[in-house]
């Protein structure tokens, strides 16, 4: 074809690439007019002012007629730069293309006054139109505020509204301040809802961010939810519902129900809520339903969760509200009346709850909650010192390594005496309590009695003050060196203090447990420490499994503003196949755990709390590590939640909650010039929440080495600081020539430093290659969302960008990137400045 044929085809694919809403728009200004010029319809073009006060509903009306009804011309737009002041409206179905797309580019504005709605009152409407596509970048304020302290919550409406809209997909709005539900949807299949930012105030009352009912097939993924009811709520006549990737809080949770209403028949089925982190909800995962309604709520699957400082983790309320009228029903449970509830587990929920009773099944007597599974549900309390409970009450089903101990079993299979049934369930339920967030207080005789050797044998005191150490290290040398007993207790309702110290090996056993039930608290003083200082040590013990759901106290705040060569509160070396769970560490003096020359590790269900102004309060870093598992924990510090340094391979960190601190980092790497290396490393289903940075990759200029085979995917960012960068000049100081390779933080591995001689400033740098950014979503706190900063010689080579989709923080503001010396790809992102 000729030159100007070609130029306006490759032009117009080019708009049409930008419909990932934060491709090039975020680096250039985008061209409305290119949207028209590829078979879009502006709102403008049939006298939509865009001011924010001109009332322009009767064009954006004439605008999707000629959508809806017209040929070729199936896209809609609502330009960008431009505010728009709509009144109710409905955008109604059928349209004549199979495909409609509505692209929010702009802004959408509500009335600054409420206005009679009928029974069912919505802002915005869009029925019977099937294979729909709303998406854009842009935002939707319903300005709720007009409405919430002067009308009915019957009378507010709902902000976005979708009925019979069969094939919907949306993506990559933002929702503010809805009357009421940000968004409905009802009596439709197959949809498909991600990259929603959804904000409400807390106190906003009923602000649901998400209501489904009647609907079958439907995925949510990737969102950020933060109003003041339910961030998500399946009701009646729902089925195959998927929801992912969610950040929920404030808010209350995500609910089943409620259902039975005024005695009416409702049925749910088939959901699925997997790898969502609830933050500061007044409730997390919830099945709601009426004593006096009719129906079933079964299948239902919530698995991958993380609940920080949420108040009622876990709930079934089958006698919620227990109102309505007993009438006509035309299904079955005539006699019995109630929502069955059955066939729900629970799977890997681990955090802390708000509310000391962390899980509460309240299930009706008459038909009781059936095949109730729990399995890994490790739930702390958010209170130091209080411990999580949990209330069943007719409840039947199973649990595993979890807080829960009052579900009951529908059958014992084997017959037995009274007398034996009883001693066997007593023995299982101290058994059970080893999940460290029981239900009951422990029996500490009892613990010893299951092979625990106590520290209170030899002499600890726990009292917070008694110097504790010696009476520990006796304890220790009994289980590390003894026979049968390997299990090491620090009681529950004392509190140890603990000078510096080293637990030794390595043991006569292949593996020891360090049960920390009770609380270990530093000196209320400063010492003199070495070079590589720390408070508790753990050296050369393999198959070391530490736990227990108590705290350590490292008393940071004598050390942070003026002490040098500050300890790390809990260090591991040499510590192959080591296991953590369920603890809580605050205010270390510096990290919080170190990791060093150690293998197959794995650990969860932490929570680490110091001040965001804390210095090098590091959450976890890793040195000289290979296979280190760390997920499911939350870490709230003054430094990087977790570091990567040199000498490690193959990490994987997955289900996160990072925030407030420094993000995660893979480095720096390459400080004074040394070898360094990174390599295999996995960071996935994380969320990052008003950080300083996201996901980070630093390496100083004149050192050597690289930083290789790195993912970050499935991450959610929230108000965070610069969310993805890589940082090649990194504090470019020290000096080049001899550089030690493989040597780390602390030691060196057993092995000698070998060193690497080089021609000073000649090709020096640490290689950056094979990053790949996946499904990262959000909000940055700064303009510039993604910075990369490659060294002029060696760049970064192979980094993909891939549905990387960030908003600014700030409404009005839209996000930018800087690219320096980058080669790769990219998929509906941001970033449009790499070198191919």
């Amino acid at each position: 074809m000729k030159m100007s044929s070609l130029f306006f085809v490759l032009l117009c694919l080019f708009q049409i690439s930008k419909l990932g809403f934060c491709v090039a728009e975020s680096v250039h200004k985008a061209n409305n007019s290119g949207y028209q010029r590829c078979g879009f319809i502006s709102v403008t073009s049939f006298g939509a002012v865009g001011d924010g006060k001109t009332d322009d509903t009767q064009a954006f009306l004439k605008a999707w007629d000629v959508v809806c009804n017209g040929g070729n011309n199936t896209k809609l737009l609502v330009p960008l730069n431009n505010t728009f002041m709509l009144k109710p409206l409905m955008f109604a179905g059928p349209c004549k293309s199979s495909s409609i797309a509505f692209v929010i580019r702009g802004n959408l504005v509500a009335p600054g006054y409420t206005w009679s709605g009928g029974k069912h009152p919505k802002w915005i409407s869009f029925k019977k139109i099937n294979g729909l596509v709303v998406s854009g970048g842009g935002t939707l304020d319903g300005r709720g505020s007009v409405w919430w302290r002067h009308e009915k919550a019957q009378n507010r409406p709902t902000a976005m509204h979708f009925s019979s809209c069969d094939g919907l997909k949306m993506f990559n709005l933002r929702h503010l301040n809805s009357p009421r539900n940000h968004i409905s949807l009802s009596r439709s299949e197959n949809i498909t809802i991600s990259r929603l930012n959804m904000t409400a105030p807390s106190d906003s009352p009923n602000t649901d961010g998400i209501d489904i009912a009647n609907c079958k097939g439907v995925d949510i993924r990737d969102s950020v939810i933060s109003t003041g009811d339910d961030c998500i709520a399946v009701n009646k006549g729902s089925s195959y519902i998927n929801i992912t990737g969610l950040f929920c809080g404030p808010g209350h949770g995500i609910s089943v129900g409620s259902l039975g209403v005024n005695g009416e028949f409702a049925t749910v089925e088939e959901v699925r809520v997997k790898n969502c982190t609830f933050t500061k909800t007044k409730n997390g995962v919830r099945i709601k339903t009426y004593q006096n309604g009719l129906g079933y709520a079964r299948k239902i699957t919530f698995e991958d969760i993380t609940m920080v400082d949420s108040g009622n983790p876990i709930i079934i309320e089958q006698n919620y509200h227990n109102k309505g009228k007993f009438g006509k029903v035309s299904f079955e449970y005539s006699n019995g009346r109630g929502v069955k509830v059955s066939d729900v587990r629970y799977s890997r929920i681990n955090g802390s709850s708000a509310s000391d009773q962390a899980v509460t099944f309240n299930c009706n007597a008459n038909l009781g909650c059936e095949n109730i599974v729990m399995e890994h549900v490790n739930l702390v309390s958010a209170t130091t010192g209080h411990e999580a409970s949990a209330s069943c009450i007719n409840v039947h089903g199973s649990f595993s390594d979890s807080l829960i101990g009052c579900i009951k079993y529908h059958k014992i299979r084997a017959k037995m005496k009274k007398s034996s049934l009883f001693f066997v369930l007593l023995c299982l339920f101290q058994i059970s309590k080893l999940g460290f967030c029981s239900v009951h207080k422990a029996n500490n005789n009892e613990n010893n009695r299951h092979g625990f050797i106590s520290v209170t044998s030899f002499g600890a005191v726990g009292d917070g003050k008694t110097d504790d150490t010696q009476a520990f290290l006796k304890a220790w040398e009994a289980v590390c060196n003894g026979g049968s007993n390997t299990n090491l207790l620090v009681p529950q309702g004392k509190t140890f203090m603990l000078k510096p110290l080293t637990f030794e090996g390595p043991c006569k056993s292949p593996s020891i447990s360090f049960l920390i039930r009770g609380n270990l608290v530093a000196p209320g003083y400063t010492w003199s420490t070495g070079t590589y200082p720390a408070w508790i040590n753990f050296d050369s013990i393999n198959g070391l499994v530490v736990k227990g759901g108590g705290t350590l106290d490292g008393r940071g705040s004598m050390w942070w503003g003026h002490v040098q060569n500050r300890p790390t509160a809990m260090h591991f070396n040499n510590c192959d196949g080591l296991r953590m769970f369920n603890l809580q560490h605050l205010n270390s003096p510096r990290n919080h755990v170190s990791l060093s020359c150690s293998k197959n590790i794995i650990i969860s269900g932490q929570k680490m709390i110091a001040p965001g102004d804390s210095p090098n309060t590091d959450g976890i870093d890793i040195s000289n590590c290979m296979g280190v598992d760390i997920r499911d924990s939350t870490i709230s510090t003054g430094d990087d939640c977790i570091a990567i340094n040199r000498g490690s391979s193959y990490i994987n960190i997955t289900g996160i909650f990072c925030g407030p601190g420094h993000g995660i980092s893979v480095g720096s790497l390459g400080e004074n010039g040394e070898f360094a290396t990174v390599e295999e490393v996995s960071v996935k289903n994380c969320t990052l929440t008003n950080t300083m940075n996201g996901v980070r990759i630093k390496t100083y200029q004149n050192g050597l080495g690289y930083a290789r085979k790195i993912s970050f995917e499935d991450i959610k960012m929230v108000d965070s600081k610069n969310p993805i960068i890589i940082e090649q000049n990194y504090h470019n100081k020290g000096t080049s020539g001899e550089v030690s390779f493989e040597y780390g933080n602390s030691l060196n591995c057993g092995g000698k430093s070998r060193f690497y001689k080089t021609e000073s400033g000649e090709a020096r740098g640490v290689k950056v290659s094979n990053v790949r950014y996946s499904r990262i979503y959000g909000s940055s706190a700064s303009d510039e969302a993604i910075t990369l900063n490659c060294d002029a010689d060696l760049g970064c080579e192979d980094i993909v960008m891939d549905h990387v989709n960030i908003v600014s923080a700030t409404a009005g503001h839209v996000v930018s990137a800087s690219c320096k010396n980058v080669h790769g790809s990219h998929f509906d992102s941001l970033i449009s400045c790499f070198n191919k």
